[in-house]
């Protein structure tokens, strides 16, 4: 309880003292010039205090949360065996993103935003073992992971969405490359995400090509079978399609993929990718075949008509066309168009349509 007390200073002017205990929580006191102040402060003092959100200013501008987390590793985990060390894990991260933060200036809104950057890492880590647990039961079998989670993802349409940030992103992809491990699997690189580099700003393209490059430099570090996507044989001219994968360090990896999720024949894939590695010294490339069974129309989304093509294969027509790939699952729809559900959602009857127009 808040008790307050009139005293009268050396000059003749009151002053009023304000001392608030209660049992098992900090003592807290202050002195004010009138008696309003001090009943103010000592009801939202008190409140606070029953809440656990009092801290003292002084000492609140003397610390930081770097100081508080050291202090709670020495003077408290120790006492907690079971989950000291999940505990310190989780508190390291807390002392790298927000250590140097004063007491005074934690409040309710940085401790939320972090909370979730948290809860997203949780997820990469999730996502690691999913990884893991897919790479073990595709044995004896090549699986063909895509990576498609890069910031702005399809510059904001049917299939937004990706990282928060630069720096979430590369946590995911060096998780990503952790979880491959010593395995061999193909992956398919970001969808889109280099010929969309033609419909972002210079400040905004530069920022996603360095992210880009950063990204394959890692994948390339692993045993992993790496195409950079650069889209449909009719986005990026064949000169502009060779610049762009130059540009995203082409030469580490093993090569490109052509028409993901699209419906261009695979003859014109073949002739477009057969084109783009000559001017790449020979580099390889894969195709995506599963809804190009009739060719393209000029409909890129859920297009009326269109089949299955050839089935998964590394049996193609020339040795530089590593494999025919259903990269896109057949079914899967490209968003709220022509009756499909959201986009990447399983459509029954898309899926049936694209089996009955095989001819």
């Amino acid at each position: 309880m808040a008790q307050i007390r009139e005293r009268a200073r050396k000059n003749g002017k009151k002053s009023f003292f304000v001392r608030i205990r209660m049992r098992g929580k900090p003592e807290a006191a202050a002195s004010f010039d009138r008696l309003t102040d001090a009943r103010i402060w000592a009801s939202s003092t008190e409140t606070e205090i029953r809440e656990g959100r009092y801290t003292k200013t002084a000492e609140a501008q003397k610390h930081t949360v770097s100081d508080l987390v050291e202090r709670y590793i020495r003077d408290v985990l120790p006492r907690k065996i079971k989950v000291g060390r999940f505990y310190a894990i989780q508190l390291g991260w807390w002392k790298r993103q927000i250590g140097d933060v004063l007491l005074s200036e934690l409040t309710p809104v940085l401790i939320t935003e972090h909370r979730d950057l948290l809860s997203q890492t949780e997820t990469i880590r999730k996502t690691k073992k999913s990884i893991q647990r897919l790479l073990k039961r595709a044995d004896p079998y090549l699986p063909v992971l895509v990576v498609y989670s890069i910031p702005y993802r399809d510059l904001g349409h049917h299939s937004k969405g990706g990282a928060e940030s630069d720096k979430e992103y590369l946590e995911f992809i060096r998780e990503f490359c952790d979880a491959l491990g010593d395995r061999s699997p193909i992956v398919i690189y970001e969808p889109d995400a280099i010929p969309h580099m033609e419909d972002m700003g210079v400040v905004d393209g530069l920022k996603r090509l360095s992210l880009i490059k950063k990204s394959v430099d890692l994948l390339s570090r692993t045993n992993s079978l790496v195409y950079l996507d650069i889209g449909h044989p009719t986005w990026l001219s064949v000169p502009k399609a060779v610049s762009y994968l130059r540009m995203c360090d082409i030469h580490k990896v093993r090569g490109f993929s052509i028409n993901t999720s699209n419906y261009y024949a695979t003859s014109t894939c073949y002739k477009y990718g057969k084109t783009i590695s000559k001017r790449l010294d020979g580099k390889h490339f894969v195709i995506d075949t599963s809804r190009n069974g009739n060719g393209a129309n000029k409909e890129h989304f859920n297009p009326y008509g269109r089949a299955v093509g050839e089935y998964p294969t590394t049996q193609t027509c020339d040795k530089l066309v590593d494999a025919y790939l259903w990269i896109k699952v057949p079914g899967e729809s490209d968003g709220k168009v022509n009756g499909g559900p959201k986009a990447g959602r399983f459509s029954h009857s898309l899926a049936l349509d694209l089996i009955h127009n095989k001819t």
